[in-house]
């Protein structure tokens, strides 16, 4: 609860530096002779900020809410195998990671240096596709669908191994597809 505190607060300290900032750019701006005739009404860029941010920080928070679950084992609703714990703890981090990286975007938005750009979005790539991987292995039954409410099975299929072999390609697409923002080789043409 504490880290989700500081997190909150951090945030409202980031936007309202960046409010700061572009009333403070705003202000530098030489006056216009003339304005447009057509103007398209549109929120101001903090707004776009806020959201974004704020959707950051709910990833964040789901993601560190579903590693919990992970490592102790059990969701609200039920205890889990360690098998499905460990696919949940994946997913969290996933989640986590993601929620992070849209925050560090929002707020550098076009101040983010290539490089961290790249990195970025290479290591998306690689925790996107490690639990499409893994879940076909740990879960060894094949990807299956259930309803529950409660523990209570309101409806229940078995999967097929088509599943298991449909998440494996995904894996491993987006593991070969966290090269692609470096493409080398199209720097030597």
């Amino acid at each position: 609860m504490r880290v989700i505190v500081i997190l909150t607060v951090v945030a409202l300290t980031v936007v309202l530096y960046l409010i700061r900032k572009a009333r403070q750019s705003r202000d530098q701006e030489p006056k216009r002779l003339f304005s447009p005739t057509t103007r398209i009404p549109g929120a101001p860029q903090w707004v776009g900020t806020l959201i974004g941010i704020g959707m950051g920080l709910l990833f964040l928070g789901l993601g560190i809410w579903m590693v919990y679950m992970g490592v102790v084992g059990r969701s609200p609703a039920a205890t889990m195998p360690p098998a499905k714990a460990k696919i949940i703890l994946m997913m969290g981090v996933l989640f986590a990671f993601g929620g992070i990286q849209a925050a560090v975007k929002v707020i550098l938005g076009d101040n983010l240096p290539k490089m961290v750009d790249r990195i970025m979005l290479s290591l998306f790539l690689v925790v996107l596709g490690i639990p499409f991987i893994a879940i076909p292995i740990l879960d060894s039954g094949g990807i299956s669908s259930s309803v529950s409410v409660n523990e209570t099975v309101v409806h229940t299929s078995k999967g097929s191994s088509v599943g298991a072999v449909v998440f494996m390609v995904v894996g491993v697409l987006c593991l070969v597809g966290a090269f692609w923002p470096w493409r080398w080789w199209k720097k030597n043409r």
